[in-house]
């Protein structure tokens, strides 16, 4: 080989380490796309599956329909919101919440929150109530939780507390999202 050929074949050599580096960058963005598709269809499904549970635990103590009963009567509306958080682990503090860590995150529901809201355009008028995974039920003007055992043996205490919600409403500036 003469010179020129060299320098041919060390042009050539590297363009494809170039070529092998660009293709490489590629093929870990492809991935790291597919982890992320793959993360929010598994997101998805555990926001389904935990929207039903706390509305099957909403629909079990009753307040539900007591709350659609009461934003018809008031003239309102009723929205339903899940409130989620990412559990990182037993012992992870706010400091290890890094990008790598957070692709160990698992998406888990806090509470279901009713929220019952009317009145003029401005201000709205808005009774919340709250349905916890765990059972608990407790309402914007109440610092005390009703525990599943009491909802269950005195259904009437829910509906005495969701009165004083409603008679106790906290103001509302931002609207309300509707259609949703």
């Amino acid at each position: 080989m003469d010179k020129k050929q060299k320098e041919q074949l060390h042009f050539y050599l590297k363009a494809r380490r170039r070529a092998n580096k660009v293709l490489a960058k590629r093929h870990d963005l492809e991935r790291e796309k597919q982890v992320h598709e793959i993360r929010k269809e598994t997101n998805q499904e555990l926001k389904n599956r935990y929207t039903l549970e706390l509305t099957t635990i909403a629909l079990e103590s009753g307040i539900l329909p007591m709350a659609e009963l009461a934003a018809l009567q008031c003239g309102g509306l009723l929205s339903q919101e899940v409130s989620y958080y990412i559990y990182y682990g037993p012992a992870t503090s706010s400091l290890q919440q890094t990008a790598e860590i957070a692709e160990h995150g698992e998406l888990r529901a806090t509470y279901l929150a009713l929220r019952i809201t009317w009145g003029e355009p401005e201000p709205l008028y808005e009774a919340e109530i709250r349905v916890h995974k765990n059972g608990l039920i407790t309402f914007h003007n109440s610092y005390l939780p009703l525990f599943r055992f009491v909802w269950r043996r005195n259904p009437q205490l829910l509906q005495n507390m969701l009165t004083s919600a409603l008679e106790h409403p906290r103001q509302r500036t931002t609207p309300v999202k509707t259609g949703v």
